[in-house]
């Protein structure tokens, strides 16, 4: 039987946690993880969020992960992102599931072109296919991470058209099954997660706790982080498990995410 930890012990470990969490966010998340920008309508150029998205390399193939309802206006008014040569339009082909007939499938992935994909990834890093896991169950113990882009952290120079953004990392648990069967939520498609509004400032290292509705964050990556020891030390390693859809805050604050299998298997079978 493995010895009993003290609350010191217990309290240092859950330190050292969110510690590489946060490196582990700053580093890796942060990287795979890109704004979705829509053109605002009126005089001049201005960008508004139109959400966040998971930038995924399966061989040579080179994709954007997302929601449905973020890429629903794709076609009429396009999507942009920010670039090392500023905000560009995204040059691709995108798929995506009908939400308005399934509100609890809603996913979609861009295609890019490859002298695109290539800008990108001068600045980004894509995920390698590897990185994805599916069908994962949950367990009470395990701890996720929600890495994207809510509107609250977007800043617009309307005399350069310039666009700086942020990332906000939330350290989530698990529901249990009361809030699938409170909002019909079906488990066989999504991930449901308890949502109190606390968040990692990448800047300070400190969590915050001033975002409440993380609104922008809709087709950002839901990401299982894994512990393993090496020499005694923790480290931390992830997987791409979903794609954040919904929030819901009546009876319960959850956050919901389509299980990653929804969309691989489009890909795979496409």
């Amino acid at each position: 039987m493995a010895p009993s930890l003290s609350e010191a012990q217990i309290a240092e470990l859950n330190a050292t946690f969110d510690r590489l969490a946060m490196q582990l966010s700053k580093v890796h998340l942060h990287k795979h993880t890109i704004q979705l920008l829509n053109r605002s309508k009126g005089g001049g150029v201005r960008y508004s969020p139109g959400g966040s998205g998971v930038l995924v390399q399966k061989d040579d193939h080179y994709f954007i992960f997302t929601a449905a309802h973020v890429t629903a206006n794709l076609d009429q008014e396009g999507l942009f992102v920010n670039t090392r040569i500023g905000v560009r339009h995204i040059k691709g082909t995108v798929n995506e599931t009908d939400y308005e007939r399934d509100r609890m499938v809603d996913i979609a992935y861009l295609e890019l072109e490859r002298p695109f994909a290539l800008l990108l990834a001068e600045s980004y890093t894509f995920l390698p296919f590897a990185k994805i896991e599916e069908g994962h169950h949950p367990t009470a113990d395990a701890r996720y991470m929600v890495s994207g882009y809510p509107e609250v952290n977007i800043w617009v120079d309307q005399a350069t058209h310039t666009v700086t953004t942020g990332t906000s990392h939330f350290l989530l648990a698990m529901a249990n099954d009361r809030p699938y069967e409170y909002y019909h939520i079906p488990p066989e498609a999504c991930f449901v997660l308890n949502f109190g509004g606390a968040g990692f400032d990448l800047e300070t290292g400190k969590k915050e706790k001033g975002i409440k509705d993380p609104y922008g964050v809709s087709g950002c990556g839901l990401w299982r982080l894994i512990i393993t020891w090496n020499r005694g030390k923790m480290e931390l390693d992830y997987r791409l498990i979903g794609i954040m859809f919904l929030v819901k805050k009546a009876k319960y604050h959850v956050l919901v995410g389509n299980r990653i299998e929804v969309l691989t298997q489009a890909i795979i079978a496409g």
